[in-house]
């Protein structure tokens, strides 16, 4: 199956916004799952979007740093 990219964000971005994310936080996760999918992470891509994405997202969830550590990149 072939979709364009604008397209697959619109539908992305509906299910993200309708489970009450904000605007810039559905942008991230699909832009997560976009750099994923273009460097052939399949398995982290839109294929997991459809079987995990969609449905764990909690936007009530609150990130926590649990520990803070130098980064490689």
């Amino acid at each position: 199956m072939q979709i364009k990219i604008e397209e697959l964000k619109d539908i992305c971005l509906k299910i993200l916004l309708n489970k009450g994310l904000s605007p810039e936080e559905s942008e991230q996760i699909f832009n997560e799952y976009l750099d994923n999918e273009l460097r052939g992470r399949v398995c982290h891509g839109f294929q997991s979007f459809v079987k995990f994405g969609a449905k764990l997202i909690d936007p009530e969830a609150q990130e926590e740093v649990l520990k803070e550590e130098d980064n490689l990149i």
